[in-house]
Order: structure tokens, then C-alpha cells, then sequence
């Protein structure tokens, strides 16, 4: 194996990592503050909110199957704490 060969190699296992030809490009984990979106009915109303999660956030965190489908989630509020927890639901 060649030391370009071996270099690439070693660069794939870094996290956060593209290889495209013989460019190697790194990006940092970004930690931006998340907001809820507000979601409104016809009449102005806020009905719900979403949060958005990256589908490498989902594949990192096992919320979704080998084909990309979403599996079933159980949500747990603990409003002490003001935290929300989800966890892939118990068969």
C-alpha cells in the first residue's frame, strides 16, 4: 500500500469526514443553539412546534432503520427540568 493510499486510509476513520479524490475535507461538529418552530393552523393559531434533527443526527442516535425509515419513539417530558427526552420505544 502506498503512503497516499495509507494516509487516506487513516483520514476515513476521523469523524466529520469527506474524501473526494485527493481532497480531504474536515468539518467541525456545528453547535448552534436550536429553536422550535412554531407550527399554525388557518387561522394564525399556533397548533404544534417541530424541532429539526440532521438525518446523521437520527442515524448517529439509532432513530431510524438501515433503509432510512423513522422507528417509533417514545417521548418523555420532565417539566422540573425543562428537558424532553426521546427513546427509541420498547417492543
Amino acid at each position: 500500500m502506498s503512503e497516499r493510499e495509507e494516509f487516506l486510509q487513516s483520514m476515513e476513520r476521523l469523524p466529520n469526514t469527506a474524501i473526494k479524490g485527493d481532497t480531504v475535507t474536515i468539518r467541525p461538529k456545528a453547535t448552534r443553539p436550536l429553536r422550535l418552530r412554531v407550527n399554525r393552523n388557518g387561522n394564525g393559531y399556533a397548533t404544534s412546534y417541530t424541532l429539526p434533527v440532521g438525518c446523521a443526527e437520527a442515524r448517529e442516535a439509532g432513530f431510524v432503520d438501515a433503509d432510512g425509515n423513522p422507528l417509533p419513539l417514545e417521548k418523555h417530558i420532565d417539566p422540573q427540568q425543562h428537558t424532553i427526552t426521546f427513546k427509541l420505544q420498547k417492543n
